[in-house]
């Protein structure tokens, strides 16, 4: 499991520049969302209501990519990796 502040160090780290999480009150995050990313209000309350329930019913590392793929999941780092390109 990697807390927020722990993903945006490894994306400091892999885009050579800071990048920093900011924990926002869920109304902020909401009207954020509306208004400087032009979100609909119903996707900006479900993103909102997401963010919620991952901070208070935080997720546990199951097997069903093993399970289901018969392969190991890639790593937090490979995915990172792999995407860079979407967080520049």
């Amino acid at each position: 499991m990697y807390s927020y502040p722990q993903v945006a160090e490894k994306l400091t780290i892999l885009l050579n520049h800071p990048v920093r999480y900011i924990d926002m009150d869920p109304d902020i995050l909401r009207q954020n969302l509306i208004k400087h990313n032009e979100m609909p209000i119903w996707l900006a309350n479900h993103v909102v209501e997401i963010q919620i329930m991952s901070v208070m019913v935080p997720e546990k590392p199951t097997d069903t990519v093993r399970c289901l793929l018969g392969k190991e999941p890639r790593s937090l780092e490979s995915f990172l990796y792999e995407t860079k390109e979407k967080f520049l």
